[in-house]
């Protein structure tokens, strides 16, 4: 996981129609997350190999500069991937 921390508490209450919204394909808002607090975590046995993108990754984040990756693998990496998931089923979250 690498970027932003979200707020779960305010991601909960934007998102806990999400299933309906994406249904009815009616705009979805961006995600809340914390403002100027990042994280590198879940890294596992392969941490060392990963851990320089990843690290590049968050600092061209925080900098806005370009992105060694792309989209895509960043949306996979994201730390509310998982939760996403579930509302995007129509799940609940605890």
């Amino acid at each position: 996981m690498v970027g932003n921390v979200p707020h779960f508490e305010q991601q909960q209450a934007d998102y806990y129609n999400l299933f309906n919204l994406r249904r009815r394909k009616q705009p979805i808002q961006s995600a809340a997350n914390f403002q100027n607090l990042f994280l590198i975590a879940a890294l596992g046995s392969r941490g060392l190999t990963s851990a320089p993108l990843l690290g590049e990754t968050l600092a061209s984040i925080i900098y806005g500069e370009p992105l060694p990756i792309s989209e895509a693998i960043l949306h996979n990496l994201s730390a509310n991937r998982a939760w996403a998931r579930k509302w995007l089923k129509g799940s609940k979250v605890e």
